[in-house]
């Protein structure tokens, strides 16, 4: 173990103040744990204890002990790895080597009111952070170790010039939940529902309940800067949530995070007049740690463009960003910064403001906060020391940069959801964004609070786009049917809204494998788009491709072919080049391919798709999950096999986030049917399995798809010789077969070949 001399300034902690930086509560880590040994007879009066359960909201647990032996044993058996331990000064050497050597434990803080006499043996320990005469001060330093532990893991998107439309997965879509959470009105009932939702968190202990209550009750006593800068869950709360992009937290705070830039906003333009009659320029510090991952981009990259991820706070003080900054030096997987931070005032394109005299500190911070996401142009890196690797400044300024390509592309997100109120729009948001239970929460709430019948059926008709993304496609064909009736009779002919039901009767249908029904309902809907768009339009390319999909399920594919080039024509003359509706089309077209065998062909339009959906959405959306289905099944077909896997793992990492979902039984299936190309029969049947547990458990088996798996599973079955199993297996997937293919189709005939071979082998195994 390598001992480091540690400075007078750690030592004497006691004569620090909480002062110099900010001590705000945090929403309990689980994984951030505090243990006390202590003396029988170290008995804390009130202030002391009331200190110490204060520290509960940092804390998930605060373990006190009064046997050094078991406090080791208790940290012995700890995996997490950011455990802060205070010791008594009687504490021996070996107890203390042997909690200082324990890679779970990040700090050690010494109790004793004898600092000289300890002084020695402490300098040996570079975890220890000091000895300290009071608990008071032990408390204070450990908020400020919360503090800049929440600080530093502040994330940052790192966009180069070439590839700025990568944004769009993080940013495009917060930008556009912001506006969405910024036009609706909020009231008291937002606040208790916030409330609510707060108490029902597994790990929110006594204190932070105080806390909730608190908020609750005197929020609007305050304006939403204290809130945020106040010692309570609020800070950690939010900025967590932006940082791990939770929606559900996100869209409860809602009000709160319209509140606290509103709040910015104000601020900004009552200082910046002062700003700018004082100079033009500002310069403002951040202090935090980089994955080395990021640094390794920062350095590959020129003029590169960087979005913190959180509301950003900032200093004006350089020499206390640069304390943070150094605190992150010993990490192996991370590295120092220090963000000096140009503002030119005159073309500042965030809101931005010091928040002396507004926030619960008053004037003692010096904190300059900006607005969540802003975006800054990296000019400069280099070491804060020469012979100092883990240690570097990046000169950023703030930009007005907005790129094109993400520009259009929000705007055209924008523009396609078509809402009647902000809920509505928020409900449509969370639909792209695969938040199903949250967007149905919503139209429920608003079908309750309207008496409009046509309003209700257009709620309805997101509810039943809903129904079909989570798999429930009978439910959602019978809703759509129902929307239809209701706006054929309130509206004209020729509406779109009409349109619109039609094509998602048409896209139930299709899942259903009813594909004469589903063809003549895209057909209808794409007669009324005709009427009501121009010629080059994205809607009546989507109608285009929907036939097309149509004429593919029946294997019509010339007719196929001939409709998806001609949707992709209109939606690459109409749509910014990283829209997902070009990804679908270059998709199906690579599915018509497979189906005509040019698999070569249909691996480049795939990669096409690919490359969209990775830019154009987030990473867990279950359309790109499908791509790489096709993209692995194709590599299947050239028997790559070992590509094929790659895919399809990740396809099963994002479509296991729906665990009900047919796409997940398809997923298994797929996964199975390459073990079984492999021989792998066994390993393929658990897969099979699965795949028939989700049907048989959510849906009807009655389809052609659970049709299959039920045909891969006795195959695999009878080829572990297994046959009665296989000869059930096989036998309902004729059954089901005969329901939907001609009694000539290739693959019914297929099915019977299979189960006349199982039925020749369980009789000469019966004979045996």
């Amino acid at each position: 173990m390598k001992k480091n001399p540690t400075t007078e300034a750690q030592l004497f902690n006691d004569l620090s103040t909480s002062n110099d930086v900010m001590p705000r509560r945090q929403f309990v880590d689980p994984n951030f744990l505090l243990v006390w040994l202590r003396t029988t007879v170290d008995e804390l009066d009130k202030h002391d204890r009331d200190l110490i359960n204060a520290l509960q909201n940092i804390f998930d647990n605060i373990n006190e002990f009064t046997n050094i032996d078991e406090c080791i044993d208790f940290l012995i058996a700890r995996k997490q790895n950011n455990i802060c331990v205070i010791l008594p000064c009687y504490a021996d050497e070996y107890a203390v080597s042997h909690i200082h050597d324990m890679p779970q434990v990040n700090s050690i803080f010494v109790l004793c009111r004898n600092v000289i006499e300890h002084k020695k043996w402490t300098c040996e320990w570079p975890k220890i952070q000091g000895i300290f005469k009071q608990m008071a001060l032990i408390c204070d330093s450990l908020k400020k170790m919360a503090w800049r532990k929440d600080q530093s893991s502040v994330t940052v998107s790192i966009i180069s010039e070439s590839e700025l439309s990568k944004l769009d997965q993080t940013f495009m879509y917060t930008k556009l939940l912001n506006e969405t959470l910024f036009n609706i009105e909020y009231n008291e009932q937002s606040i208790k529902d916030f409330a609510d939702y707060c108490r029902k968190q597994i790990n929110v202990n006594d204190y932070v309940l105080t806390d909730v209550n608190k908020f609750q009750r005197e929020y609007h006593n305050h304006t939403a800067i204290y809130w945020y800068t106040s010692p309570s869950f609020i800070y950690q709360m939010l900025n967590q949530a932006l940082r791990t992009q939770n929606i559900d937290t996100i869209y409860k705070m809602g009000f709160f995070i319209r509140d606290l830039c509103q709040d910015l906003k104000v601020l900004h333009q009552q200082q910046i007049v002062d700003r700018q009659q004082q100079q033009q320029s500002f310069t403002f510090y951040r202090g935090q740690k980089l994955s080395n991952i990021h640094l390794e981009e920062i350095m590959k990259t020129k003029n590169a463009l960087l979005s913190f991820n959180n509301f950003l706070s900032t200093t004006e003080d350089r020499d206390v960003a640069y304390i943070f900054a150094e605190s992150n030096k010993d990490s192996c997987d991370f590295v120092a910064v220090l963000f000096e931070i140009n503002v030119d005032s005159l073309v500042s394109s965030a809101p931005f403001a010091c928040l002396n005299d507004t926030s619960y500190f008053s004037d003692q911070e010096r904190e300059v906060l900006f607005s969540t996401h802003t975006v800054f142009r990296m000019h400069e890196i280099q070491k804060i020391n020469e012979n100092d690797d883990r240690f570097w400044q990046i000169n950023l300024k703030l930009t007005t940069d907005d790129d094109h390509l993400l520009s259009a592309l929000t705007e055209r997100m924008r523009i396609e959801i078509k809402a009647i109120n902000p809920q509505d729009q928020l409900g449509q948001l969370f639909i792209k964004l695969d938040k199903f239970n949250e967007a149905e929460e919503i139209y429920h709430l608003l079908i309750n609070r309207t008496g409009s019948e046509l309003e209700k059926a257009n709620y309805n008709y997101w509810i039943a786009r809903i129904k079909y993304h989570k798999g429930d496609y009978d439910r959602a064909l019978s809703i759509h049917e129902q929307v239809l009736e209701i706006r054929k009779r309130l509206l004209s002919a020729d509406d779109s809204n009409i349109g619109d039901s039609y094509e998602m009767i048409g896209l139930a249908n299709s899942e259903l494998q009813y594909f004469s029904e589903a063809l003549s309902a895209h057909t209808q809907a794409h007669k009324i788009r005709e009427k009501n768009l121009p010629d080059a339009y994205p809607l009546l390319a989507s109608s285009k491709l929907n036939i097309a999909l149509a004429h593919r399920d029946m294997e019509n594919y010339s007719e196929a072919l001939r409709y998806l080039h001609e949707a992709l024509k209109i939606y690459s003359d109409t749509l910014p080049p990283y829209h997902p509706y070009l990804a679908t089309a270059y998709e199906n077209i690579g599915l018509v391919y497979q189906h005509t065998k040019k698999f070569k062909e249909a691996l480049e339009v795939h990669e096409k798709a690919r490359e969209i959906y990775e830019k154009s959405l987030p990473s867990d959306n279950m359309d790109l999950g499908i791509c790489y289905d096709n993209i692995a099944s194709t590599y299947e077909c050239l028997e790559m096999y070992s590509d094929a896997r790659i895919f399809y793992g990740k396809s099963l990492a994002i479509k296991q986030k729906f665990p009900n979902h047919p796409s997940l039984a398809a997923a298994y299936n797929n996964i199975g049917y390459l073990d079984a190309k492999l021989n792998d029969h066994s390993k393929a049947i658990e897969s099979y399995e699965k795949a028939i547990a989700i049907y048989e458990k959510n849906y009807t088996t009655d389809n052609l798809n659970s049709a299959a798996i039920y045909n891969n599973a006795g195959k695999a079955y009878a080829n572990i010789g297994k046959y009665q199993i296989a000869h059930n297996y096989l036998e309902k997937a004729i059954q089901i077969g005969k329901k939907f293919l001609f009694e000539n189709s290739d693959r019914l005939q297929r099915w019977q070949n299979d189960l006349k071979s199982v039925n020749d082998q369980l009789s000469n195994h019966l004979s045996v």
